[in-house]
């Protein structure tokens, strides 16, 4: 009888060893330090947050195509800015027939434009023939021309050139915004996937643990009903305890297999290639102060509210502004003027020669009798507008009230955090209390298990709300437009 009483007090002595107070039921730690991880050749190791989105943000695929919106923009720019080039031109024509030079007409133009709508114009023009036009006669050196082409109407306050200089700085601020739009995105659904893998691996080492334990008490009831010490039955409680446990156990690698998987979307090298499997890398202990809380902006009222959404609809409404007033521009009538001095190409100080009597001009009007054609830019300009300012209020309410709402949430769980913290140690002083009893005589293993099982659930429920406190804190910052600030 002593032997079988001290046999049992070995058995349970040692479950008590590897469950309660072993590495999956009490991984919580105050400190923030890591959980040894397996090195692999070729596979990093994940460390906190911060650092697997700095990674996330320097490799990943997503984050190389976000980066080449502000590369786009200042290309577009360059390309605007190319409409004030100066412009070489040279032509020449000539004509022969019957033996005979009818006329030959050379000349080269400059023209200069500037950001005043107006286009600076200097050239040389030199035509011969025995049949050339009045029109076209130049002195037999040449003739010199330089001048003005200025618009008096359409193009005097803004044109087609300015406007396209204007937007294109406009755009290269959305770019940068849509830049930190996409970036947000890749990094909140890194960082959803990173709290599922740190889920996903503390339950499974949770279930292990229990079913550790599940198997060698189950290896100890056989030992005790062999000697008579311990009913039968128990063997029986004992097994259906165990493959309880064992399903448990089996889901668990199930879902860590596919949680690793899923994170392994997001670890690339820079090579643009994956990694393998990150099974064998473990996440961080069990802590709900691995990434900093908001600051004051998540608490702020909407009229402070800041997202990079809304500077993007804020930048693309000063563009519809600058395309509203190019269609108003165009319905004025279109005056261009002209003014041309002219001196003969001789000697060496041509512009000597320069008299207010040489010169040519012209003036050219344009005006669309209806005006369909601008009128109607003007009014899809002003829906435009109209439609930018809805889109913009609609989603600087929606923004705030998700980040209102997930913040909320998030203090939600750190309160939910403390009390189960608290739960799960009293859980354990019972479930220890239980096998005292138990090895005394006076509880039952059906009582055992039953403590076991209260144990096991609440600290999986802790593991679950650990999870989601941080990803409440990563949605605040998602729905904020501040992912980024996590990976700084």
């Amino acid at each position: 009888m002593k032997k079988n009483k001290f046999l049992r007090i070995v058995c349970f002595g040692c479950l008590l060893w590897i469950f309660p107070g072993g590495k999956a039921l009490s991984i919580h730690e105050s400190n923030l330090s890591f959980s040894s991880a397996v090195q692999v050749d070729t596979l990093p190791v994940i460390p906190f947050l911060k650092d697997f989105l700095r990674h996330v943000q320097k490799y990943h695929p997503l984050s190389f195509q976000a980066s080449l919106q502000p590369a786009r923009a200042e290309a577009e720019q360059l390309k605007a800015k190319g409409s004030f080039d100066p412009i070489f031109e040279a032509r020449t024509t000539q004509k022969y027939f019957d033996d005979k030079q009818y006329f030959s007409l050379a000349g080269g133009e400059l023209k200069i434009p500037t950001w005043i709508g107006a286009d600076i114009k200097t050239g040389y023009e030199v035509n011969r023939g025995s049949f050339l036009s009045e029109e076209n006669s130049t002195p037999a050196s040449g003739l010199l021309f330089g001048g003005i082409s200025m618009p008096l109407g359409r193009g005097l306050l803004i044109d087609e050139r300015r406007l396209g200089v204007k937007a294109a700085v406009l755009k290269i601020q959305a770019a940068k915004a849509k830049q930190q739009i996409e970036m947000n995105e890749v990094l909140f659904d890194a960082s959803m996937s990173y709290w599922e893998w740190f889920r996903a691996f503390h339950t499974l080492e949770t279930w292990k643990a229990a079913y550790l334990n599940a198997t060698q008490r189950y290896q100890a009831t056989l030992t005790t009903s062999a000697s008579g010490e311990r009913p039968m039955l128990d063997t029986l409680e004992a097994r259906v305890q165990m493959q309880n446990l064992l399903i448990g156990k089996m889901e668990a690698e199930a879902n860590w297999q596919k949680q690793s998987l899923q994170l392994n979307a997001f670890v690339w090298d820079d090579n643009l290639e994956s990694y393998g499997s990150l099974t064998a890398i473990q996440p961080p202990v069990i802590s709900v102060r691995t990434i900093p809380p908001p600051l004051e902006w998540a608490s702020s009222d909407q009229s402070r509210f800041s997202h990079p959404y809304i500077d993007q609809l804020t930048f693309e409404a000063q563009e519809i502004e600058l395309q509203k007033q190019w269609a108003v521009e165009r319905r004025k009538p279109s005056v261009q003027l002209q003014y041309m001095p002219l001196a003969e190409a001789v000697g060496p100080s041509v512009w000597n020669q320069f008299s207010l009597n040489n010169y040519k001009w012209g003036l050219e009007v344009k005006l669309p009798v209806l005006f369909r054609k601008e009128r109607a830019d003007i009014q899809l300009a002003k829906i435009r507008a109209q439609e930018n300012r809805f889109e913009l209020a609609d989603k600087k309410a929606n923004l705030h009230s998700k980040v209102t709402a997930s913040f909320a949430v998030w203090k939600n769980y750190q309160e939910q955090y403390q009390i189960l913290e608290t739960l799960v140690a009293q859980y354990k002083q019972l479930y220890e209390a239980e096998i005292t009893l138990f090895i005394s005589g006076e509880s039952s293993l059906f009582m055992v298990n039953l403590r076991e099982q209260t144990y096991l659930q609440s600290t999986l429920k802790w593991i679950d709300i650990a999870a989601k406190y941080n990803q409440a804190l990563c949605q605040t910052h998602y729905f904020g437009g501040r992912m980024i600030s996590l990976a700084e």
